[in-house]
């Protein structure tokens, strides 16, 4: 398990606690916190823990 898996697991808990909180049934909520959480999942995985290759020098 990564760093972004965990942040997208708790971001589908809050939101889905958030939304049944407000009145969203239940079913809607969780389709939405999981909705949510894969967004949330690829951008952490993809862009914001991302692995940056530089361009190392010829004659480093």
């Amino acid at each position: 398990m990564n760093k972004s898996f965990y942040i997208a697991f708790t971001a589908w808990m809050v939101f889905t606690l958030a939304l049944m909180l407000i009145g969203v049934y239940f079913t809607t909520a969780i389709f939405t916190g999981v909705v949510i959480a894969a967004i949330i999942y690829a951008f952490f995985d993809n862009y914001f823990f991302a692995n940056k290759k530089t361009a190392k020098r010829a004659n480093a």
